[in-house]
């Protein structure tokens, strides 16, 4: 494993790749420093290899790192989250409250592969609360068409003092 850090990078793959089989928690921590680094095929690996090691600590990294990412390595995300999804369900469940709402979509599709009988209520909760939202922001939409440009600017700034004079 000495080699993920510093071997040819065909050495320092392999290394993670192994890591992965591996899976002990020292493997572990090895992978998510490693899904830490700027180069590309080096995080890339060990995204992949963290899907393999049945770890919730390596799910809870991966749904942490998936709004910091391109969209390809959000695929791989997803595609080892998938694989770690069996082995810590609740963590999984859990993530659908995720803030960011593109990252959500990639952990819905992680959760619908899921084979336990709560997915379903909680997919059913996530979309009722995605639909509040819609509703939601077309209501100010709609405020904001109605009541005008430059009295919706005074609004933003009045607000935005009362919240000052709070804090």
């Amino acid at each position: 494993s000495g080699h993920y850090r510093n071997g040819t990078m065909p050495q320092r793959l392999s290394a993670l790749y192994a890591l992965g089989e591996i899976a002990t928690p020292e493997a572990v921590d090895m992978l998510i420093e490693a899904s830490r680094q700027p180069e590309q095929k080096i995080l890339s690996r060990a995204i992949l290899s963290l899907g393999s090691t049945k770890s919730e600590k390596a799910a809870k990294t991966l749904i942490d790192l998936l709004p910091a990412v391109n969209s390809s390595l959000q695929n791989q995300i997803t595609a080892s989250l998938i694989r770690l999804a069996p082995f810590c369900p609740e963590a999984m469940l859990n993530s659908l409250r995720h803030p960011d709402i593109y990252s959500r979509r990639h952990l819905i599709t992680v959760v619908a592969t899921m084979e336990d009988r709560r997915v379903r209520e909680a997919l059913k909760d996530v979309a009722l609360a995605e639909i509040d939202a819609v509703h939601h922001h077309m209501d100010w939409q709609e405020k904001v068409h109605r009541i005008g440009q430059k009295d919706v600017q005074n609004l933003f700034y009045d607000t935005f003092e009362h919240l000052n004079r709070q804090a």
